[in-house]
């Protein structure tokens, strides 16, 4: 995981790429006729949804950093590794989060007008987005292992 965090911006683009790609190796052989098939437009909309909330709970967690970070019952977690990483990722969550929910909606208009190339722009945040919840929730993980061990 130290390696992903250290390279993660290309690690995204990376398999971003890799998941598009699959998909779309996956979609031709098996399609029958030239024409994409639609993806139901709730896909969309209930991703836009499920990134808006995602980005409120960012948002909340970080203002809890913000206030609660001078406080001496953070010190330990203050003084971790995962702490800075927990920042950045954070820093980086809520930008990805904002750009699924917005990418998500446009995907939504998009789909009418061409099928196939609005499932790409959407599998094209959507991964970076799942990225940065899941290193969200390894770092958080990992600073409680550090509370648990340390008391």
């Amino acid at each position: 995981m130290g390696a992903y965090f250290r390279h993660r911006v290309a690690a995204d683009r990376l398999i971003s790429a890799l998941v598009i790609i699959v998909i779309l190796l996956i979609q031709h052989r098996n399609m029958r006729t030239s024409v994409f098939p639609p993806v139901d437009e709730r896909l969309y909309l209930t991703t836009a949804t499920i990134a808006a909330t995602l980005l409120g709970f960012s948002l909340a967690s970080a203002s809890f950093l913000i206030s609660h970070s001078s406080s001496e019952s953070m010190i330990l977690i203050r003084n971790s590794k995962s702490f800075d990483q927990l920042i950045s990722l954070l820093e980086s969550a809520l930008w990805r989060f904002f750009i699924l929910s917005v990418s998500s909606l446009f995907c939504f208009v998009l789909n009418f007008l061409s099928a196939k190339w609005s499932f790409v722009l959407y599998i094209l945040f959507l991964v970076p987005a799942i990225l940065a919840a899941i290193t969200l929730i390894w770092t958080v993980a990992a600073i409680l292992r550090l509370i648990v061990v340390r008391r």
